[in-house]
């Protein structure tokens, strides 16, 4: 019985030492092998630098410039580049002027002043006021208070309601303004650039 043992011992060692066997059996430990490292891998906590996010681009801050009229003086964005001096003078205008500025994404814009004697008429009865009111269905009127306690008047505006124009309408002691904002692509910094300009407003 042992001898038996023996040879069947012999005959396994010598079928497992076979190359063709030692290479099956070596092939399927680096496949094991190969398993364990994965799955050991996918265990293991991630580690290495992480980088933060890069920032956002800072976007300048709006800046001003200021310009001294004979009646009127006024705060405007530095985006206007020009400003003319259109007076004739031909009455009841007494000044004239325009800022305009062009850009690819923000498309034409231009503000236009206008200083009016009230030997022509009444501020209301202008007609570039009466076009607008009497184009009820395109413009929408309001009004604004201006100055301070002791100076406080009221202007009035007229905003085209697809929101490519805003005209305002501003009282002096002797004379009137008429600002009047206009844009091919209008949106909310179109207004309120107007808006910052109009509030800057001083007669002199």
């Amino acid at each position: 019985m042992l001898m038996s043992k023996n040879i069947s011992g012999r005959r396994f060692l010598r079928l497992f030492l076979r190359p063709k066997v030692l290479a099956g059996f070596g092939a399927l430990v680096i496949v094991a092998g190969l398993v364990m490292g994965f799955y050991r891998f996918n265990q293991a906590p991630v580690t290495g630098v992480v980088r933060p996010p890069d920032p956002a681009p800072r976007v300048a801050a709006a800046t001003f410039a200021h310009f001294n009229g004979a009646a009127i003086a006024f705060d405007y964005s530095t985006d206007y580049r020009t400003v003319e001096n259109r007076a004739g003078p031909v009455l009841p205008i007494t000044e004239q002027y325009s800022l305009a500025q062009h850009s690819p994404t923000e498309g034409s814009r231009r503000i236009s002043i206008t200083v009016k004697n009230f030997s022509g008429g009444p501020m209301l009865e202008d007609s570039a006021y009466a076009f607008r009111r009497n184009e009820a269905g395109k413009y929408k009127a309001d009004e604004v208070t201006m100055g301070e306690d002791s100076t406080k008047k009221t202007a009035r505006t007229m905003t085209s309601k697809d929101g490519s124009e805003v005209t305002y309408f501003i009282p002096g002691k002797s004379a009137y303004a008429i600002v009047s904002a206009t844009s091919t692509r209008p949106n909310e910094d179109f207004l309120k650039e107007a808006a910052a300009l109009v509030r800057s407003f001083v007669w002199r």
